[in-house]
């Protein structure tokens, strides 16, 4: 039906399609009802597209456009222009003139597609905010009162939170006020709100906010400036955690949890003396659960770095920075009491939403991702949606090697460096993939002494993240990135690479989620180009020893060969220990969003 407007569309005015775009703002447009109706906006959509921006939208796009406008998940490749697909449902939730929140999951790329599509959507008639993150609430309530408005989902999250902390505040006046003002027949101050409603959500990485993040909160605390008053109970149960031994506490790798037993519990409560007499706000085991926990699961280079003698949390999903956020309940005092730095005063919550309970806030939400169909049945039961995998413009032609297995790290990092050298030398680029910032720098280490020039990218370099990303498939590149670090910018291929074999990534471990792997290999052979991805794992790494333990001695049985490299069926057993990961992060989160709607059901009873 769309391709049937095509010469309708392009012999009209650019006022005309504006105004056919606009004619429908306001007008109730059921998908499943509307059906010709919205294939001529996508018509005059695609036609605007061509003028405006010099781009003919692929068929698939406007497919997965489509999707959106539904109310659907759509999976999209890497490379197959998801920025350019948003516009469509941008305008088509648009026209009902109740605002779009468009969200990605970092500043640069809500900036980024907000500065290429905004040319497109002003010709069609509609007003485009970017909403910046710690901007005045002013200037974003200008960006809000736009048609469609660009940002992050934190941002849209946290505004949301600000504003049900004005609407708290209107509702506790001071003694007498209500009565002074009734009297004197003043009416109640408007509440100055930035949000004018959730209408309408495009949500960019749909599985990495809803299914990896969905049940991580969004919290606004009230937290204190400067020093601790009271750092000694965190700094003495730093030290006493050294005096136990295992049988004191209970370790489980695998849940990532530590706690003490009950002869732990007895051991810490024998010698009185050495218990702090002043600044205790909590009982004298829980300090130690503290340490515990900032000794043995806090790591540095992991789940934190530590930059200008303060603690900065990195994102486990991204390997971004949580730049102005702690941990709670005395957790983030602890690690700083580990790492020796001034212990800062502690956060108290004042209003906090899980990210999937903010985005069912929304009456029309939908997303795209380039891995989704692990997750269909959790779309499905949690959020009521659907996932659609679109076609691929063009086949792919991307290798995907079987994955390298070896007994020890040591082994594992050998051949991975053996692997980067033997390809650099034909100026093939090369992307490193690694879970943690210690990783990758430890990769770059060892890629120095042997004379090979790379990049760098983890949470330490934010600010040149996209730069960094974007030249990973030029001739010769060898780039080392954190986890999903710079995800949703384009690597296009040298001149001269496809003909090396396009852009290799390496993954230096695997992921508790299959689908995580997806995304780092799906880095390569974009739009047709050729690329390969392979992954390297040990026994030792993290998957293993925290999962399933028993593998090494499985593994330890085999007979490696002449570099130490196991038999390829030891692939076989990592991919089945992720499909058991998977189903059991799955199924922990159905129960936990079981319980979400049981409370919300008794809130609303109450």
């Amino acid at each position: 039906m769309i391709d049937a407007h095509v010469e309708k569309t392009l012999k009209m005015e650019d006022q005309r399609i504006r105004e056919e775009v606009q004619k429908f703002r306001g007008v109730p447009l059921s998908f499943s009802e509307s059906r010709p109706t919205i294939a001529w906006l996508f018509a005059l959509i695609r036609e605007a597209s061509v003028r405006v921006l010099g781009k003919n939208p692929y068929r698939v796009q406007i497919l997965a456009g489509l999707c959106l406008a539904d109310g659907n998940v759509a999976e999209v490749a890497t490379g197959e222009g998801k920025t350019l697909i948003g516009a469509f449902p941008a305008a088509f939730f648009a026209l009902q003139d109740k605002g779009v929140h468009v969200c990605t999951v970092n500043s640069y790329l809500a900036g980024r597609d907000c500065e290429i599509l905004s040319p497109l959507l002003n010709y069609l008639g509609f007003s485009v905010g970017h909403l910046k993150d710690a901007a005045l609430r002013t200037e974003k309530k200008k960006a809000y009162d736009c048609d469609i408005t660009y940002g992050t989902g934190y941002e849209y999250g946290f505004d949301y939170l600000r504003d049900q902390l004005v609407l708290l505040e209107r509702m506790k006046p001071g003694p007498g006020v209500a009565l002074r003002n009734q009297l004197m027949n003043k009416p109640d101050a408007t509440p100055f709100l930035v949000q004018r409603g959730h209408q309408a959500v495009i949500i960019d990485e749909i599985d990495s906010v809803l299914i990896d993040e969905g049940l991580m909160p969004l919290i606004i605390s009230n937290s204190g400036n400067g020093p601790h008053p009271a750092p000694l109970p965190f700094q003495i149960a730093r030290d006493y955690v050294l005096k136990l031994d295992e049988e004191h506490y209970d370790w489980n790798r695998k849940n990532h949890h530590i706690t003490l037993t009950q002869s732990g519990h007895d051991f810490i409560y024998q010698d009185r003396s050495i218990h702090p007499t002043t600044g205790m706000v909590r009982p004298w085991h829980t300090y130690i659960d503290l340490a515990l926990q900032a000794r043995y699961l806090m790591n540095r280079d992991v789940h934190y770095v530590v930059i200008d003698e303060a603690i900065q949390l990195v994102d486990q999903n991204t390997g971004r920075l949580f730049k102005d956020r702690k941990w709670r309940d005395g957790l983030h005092q602890s690690v700083e009491a580990k790492e020796r730095i001034t212990i800062t005063q502690e956060t108290s919550s004042e209003v906090a939403i899980s990210r999937s309970e903010f985005y069912k806030l929304y009456s029309h939400f939908c997303g795209m991702t380039g891995t989704a169909k692990e997750n269909k049945r959790e779309f499905r039961v949690v959020y009521k949606k659907s996932v659609v995998t679109v076609p691929l413009n063009r086949p792919s032609q991307r290798k995907e090697l079987e994955d390298a297995i070896f007994m020890t790290p040591e082994l594992k990092l050998k051949a991975l460096i053996r692997a980067v050298v033997g390809r650099a030398g034909t100026g093939q680029p090369i992307l490193i993939g690694t879970r943690t910032i210690a990783s990758s720098e430890e990769v770059a280490t060892l890629l120095e002494r042997s004379g090979v020039y790379f990049r760098l990218l983890n949470a330490k370099q934010d600010k040149e993240e996209a730069e960094i990303v974007s030249m990973a498939g030029l001739r010769g590149s060898i780039t080392i990135a954190t986890n999903m670090a710079g995800r949703g910018t384009d690597i296009p291929l040298g001149t001269g690479v496809a003909e090396l074999g396009g852009l290799h990534v390496i993954g230096v471990e695997r992921q508790e989620s299959r689908r995580v792997d997806r995304q780092l290999i799906g880095r390569a052979a974009r739009q047709g180009d050729p690329g390969s991805g392979q992954f390297f794992v040990s026994a030792e790494d993290e998957l293993i020893v925290r999962y399933n333990p028993a593998l090494s001695q499985k593994w330890g049985g085999l007979k490696p060969a002449e570099d130490g490299r196991l038999p390829e069926g030891c692939a076989g057993d990592v991919k089945d220990l992720q499909d058991h990961l998977e189903e059991f992060f799955g199924r922990m989160r159905l129960e936990s969003s079981s319980r979400e709607r049981w409370l919300d059901k008794l809130r609303d009873s109450i």
